[in-house]
């Protein structure tokens, strides 16, 4: 017993479902965004003053780091070259001591 109804909604249903299973593949995940929720005073650079610089990330993922940026002249990683990273807290927010500058930046990077 053939009913051709039946197959074409069938075939119609197939490709209903075909093309709803690739639906979101094809989205791209946003960037994380960075905060600055608090910054020191704009100053010239000086390696024994520090001072606290604080903020949140929105979208960050587990393993995500900040790395902090002091301008003085050239951009120097806060709070050393030899410490740059900062902890990303369970909350989003994240502080660290930095060298004064005349601007700050940071960046979001993985642990890999």
């Amino acid at each position: 017993m053939n009913r051709p109804g039946i197959n074409i909604v069938c075939v119609v249903l197939g490709c209903c479902l075909a093309l709803l299973g690739g639906c979101g593949h094809g989205r791209t995940r946003a960037e994380p965004r960075i905060e600055f929720t608090s910054l020191p005073p704009a100053g010239d650079g000086s390696p024994e003053h520090m001072a606290s610089i604080r903020g949140r990330v929105i979208g960050a993922e587990n393993g995500h780091r900040i790395v902090l940026f002091a301008r003085s002249g050239v951009w120097w990683v806060q709070p050393t070259a030899e410490n740059p990273f900062t902890a990303i807290k369970a909350d989003s927010t994240w502080n660290a001591s930095t060298h004064p500058g005349s601007a700050y930046a940071a960046l979001v990077v993985s642990q890999d």
